[in-house]
């Protein structure tokens, strides 16, 4: 007997039921004797399962859960008191981040905005019916404190015990929440409770290093680190040169500066700082415009630029040659655009873009590099949905070289890239989310560099022939190896069904189908559907077929939103609309 597959993450019993429909569809096409009794028990053992029933009993102790997450994220009380009530074991439910509990998630309130009165009331009701405020190690607070918007729950739950000087997990204080999340009202209102801007963290350190050393980007770092230095923070912080420019206090930096210019052009070895954008660069052995440019923060490097700090400065070069780095590229490699300000200044300012450097690569792989120009490194960081495409677009528009196949082809520089493969570089070079030159042109919408690419004979993988449609190698590679169907590729981590689904590729889709791919997986961060994201792309067909084939319409996303309000949202097309209206959305 072969090995059992695993269950979707959220498995859909009427996608399973339309799996045994269509195994008894391909025993009579077939002239084989199949009823529906007998495909239905296959089905639930191809999944593990005894039987049929047996496969039913779990969805539905697993659908218990799924009712509460629904109530809380529809905010319905009157269903989650009646849940909580005839079932108290799901107060301990594996819910909301790192699978802390159900009060964890309704604490997190995904957004910005304050929660509801609706919300505020769920989260009363669960500790009134015996939630533990403490819950995961101290989840809810944790999770409250990540926003500003969030202060009325977090008010609410230490109301009702929860500790401002908890360590969630038993090792990170509550009090680094809003450090980490630069969230100044958040960290202004734990400080006038109490909370200790001196605990440390065993991995972070204080308070106010992770104020500092945040991966976040915003001007509110400012507020952030101001608070904590007038609180007496201590820290590795709180002694180095670069902490005006986190505190936005331009005339404690211009009095430094006025103190001892060689401030200037000196590099520091002590910013043991600064990463971010799913990169391992950090602005160890740089200099304060290094600083300015990493943080976005474009008067700090107007004003060093006018004192003299030079564009082209070089970073200290460390173990293995690696480092060197102008701080272009610091500004280049930050997420949804935020350095395009500091980008802009730097090339006014003469920055040269066809330095090439040696610089870290992935930010949990230390051993990985990349010699690259800065189109090269902005082309390969940010990766993902928040990827960079202002200062990408900036580059490309000063003609900066990209350097490499991938970047070219991720930038769209097609004469390049043919100029690359004519010299006899590789076509199938990959990016540092495993993504192949091929898949970094499409998803840019940049054809012509695709073409070039499968031209020049490149590798054709199971993500690219979705999006292209090409159903006879996807079926010839699903054959080779079926698990594939449930391959997941990139920071998104999309089934193969995700790339047909978003080309609108029905034919991909029914070959992908055949091989039993799940319609009810979810990607990450957001944990859209194929359906999610089918209607976000305007993909009429797609939608269509998806709905046909069992596609859950009621699936909510991370912040509880359906794909009708996704077509809402993005005033999808009527036709989609009217598709998932008549389905019951």
């Amino acid at each position: 007997m072969s090995t059992p597959q695993s269950l979707p993450d959220q498995p859909n019993f009427e996608q399973l039921k339309k799996q045994a429909k269509d195994r008894v569809k391909d025993a009579r096409a077939k002239k084989e004797k199949l009823s529906l009794k007998e495909a239905q028990r296959e089905v639930a053992q191809s999944y593990g399962f005894k039987s049929w029933a047996a496969l039913r009993t779990h969805l539905d102790t697993l659908d218990l859960a799924g009712q509460l997450k629904t109530a809380i994220d529809t905010e319905d009380v009157e269903r989650a008191r009646a849940l909580l009530q005839a079932h108290p074991e799901l107060h301990r439910a594996k819910m909301g981040y790192g699978g802390d509990g159900p009060l964890t998630w309704v604490a997190e309130c995904r957004g910005a905005t304050p929660p509801s009165e609706k919300r505020l009331a769920i989260a009363k009701l669960m500790l009134e019916l015996g939630s533990d405020v403490h819950q995961g190690n101290d989840g809810p607070l944790m999770r409250a404190c990540m926003n500003d918007g969030r202060l009325p729950m977090a008010e609410l739950l230490v109301q009702h015990g929860a500790d401002v000087n908890a360590q969630w997990h038993n090792f990170y204080p509550i009090v680094c929440t809003p450090c980490e999340c630069l969230a100044p009202k958040m960290l202004e209102w734990l400080l006038k409770h109490g909370a200790n801007p001196n605990v440390a963290s065993s991995k972070y350190g204080y308070p106010l290093d992770m104020a500092v050393g945040t991966y976040g980007r915003s001007p509110a770092q400012h507020a952030c680190v101001e608070l904590l230095v007038c609180a007496g923070a201590q820290g590795k912080c709180q002694a180095l040169a670069s902490l005006p420019i986190h505190r936005g206090r331009l005339d404690l930096l211009a009095h430094e500066l006025d103190r001892d210019s060689s401030l200037l052009s000196r590099h520091f070895p002590e910013f043991e700082y600064g990463g971010t954008g799913h990169r391992g660069l950090n602005l160890k052995g740089t200099t304060l415009l290094h600083v300015a440019a990493e943080f976005c923060e474009a008067d700090a490097a107007r004003l060093l630029l006018e004192r003299g700090a030079d564009p082209n400065t070089h970073a200290l070069i460390g173990e293995a040659g690696v480092g060197g780095q102008t701080p272009i590229f610091h500004a280049v490699t930050q997420y949804d655009g935020l350095g395009l300000e500091v980008t802009q200044l730097l090339i006014e300012a003469g920055a040269d873009l066809r330095v090439r450097c040696k610089i870290r690569g992935r930010y949990d792989d230390e051993k990985a590099t990349h010699e690259v120009t800065p189109l090269g490194y902005a082309a390969r960081f940010p990766y993902g949905q928040l990827r960079n495409r202002k200062c990408l677009d900036l580059l490309v528009a000063h003609n900066a070289p990209a350097g490499d196949v991938y970047a070219a082809a991720r930038s769209g520089r097609v004469e390049e890239l043919k100029e690359l493969l004519k010299a006899g570089a590789d076509p199938n070079l990959c990016g540092p989310d495993a993504d192949t030159s091929v898949g970094a042109a499409l998803a840019e919408d940049h054809r012509e560099a695709v073409q070039v690419l499968i031209d020049a004979g490149t590798v054709v993988g199971l993500a690219e022939a979705c999006s292209l449609g090409l159903a006879e190698r996807v079926e010839a590679l699903l054959r080779a190896d079926p698990a594939r169907v449930k391959e997941c590729f990139g920071e998104r981590r999309w089934t193969p069904v995700f790339f047909a689904a978003v080309a609108n590729q029905v034919e991909v889709l029914n070959v992908l189908w055949k091989f039993h791919a799940s319609l009810t997986a979810k990607d990450q961060h957001q944990e859209f559907s194929p359906l999610h994201r089918a209607v976000e792309h305007g993909c009429v067909e797609a939608v269509e077929w998806l709905l046909e084939h069992g596609a859950p319409v009621g699936a909510r996303s991370s912040i509880g939103q359906t794909p009708m309000e996704v077509a809402t949202r993005i005033q999808a097309p009527k036709r989609i609309v009217e598709l998932l209206s008549r389905t019951g959305a």
